[in-house]
């Protein structure tokens, strides 16, 4: 089956990859708090991001510090949680 995209597949990962970017400089993690996770969803034509339900405004920010296209942007809302630390592993 044949199927057009709006967006070329080179723009979304470029998104991304500035998505990728904003984290890798950002001083203070704790403000992406409720932003879970992004990553370019080829078949629905979009850069997703995983938020929690109380994370919108942090990732709205976030998104703000990058590059990315928001026309090819889509928030998915999480009702799960950001993974916790659970123990530390020495030796």
């Amino acid at each position: 089956e044949l199927r057009q995209h709006r967006y070329p597949l080179q723009r979304l990962e470029t998104g991304a990859a500035s998505l990728d970017a904003v984290y890798a400089r950002a001083a203070d993690r704790k403000r992406l708090a409720g932003v879970f996770s992004w990553y370019v969803d080829v078949p629905a034509n979009r850069v997703v991001m995983t938020v929690s339900e109380g994370g919108m405004r942090a990732a709205i920010d976030f998104v703000a510090r990058s590059n990315v296209d928001v026309e090819t942007l889509r928030f998915e809302r999480s009702p799960l949680q950001a993974p916790s630390h659970f123990a530390d592993v020495i030796g």
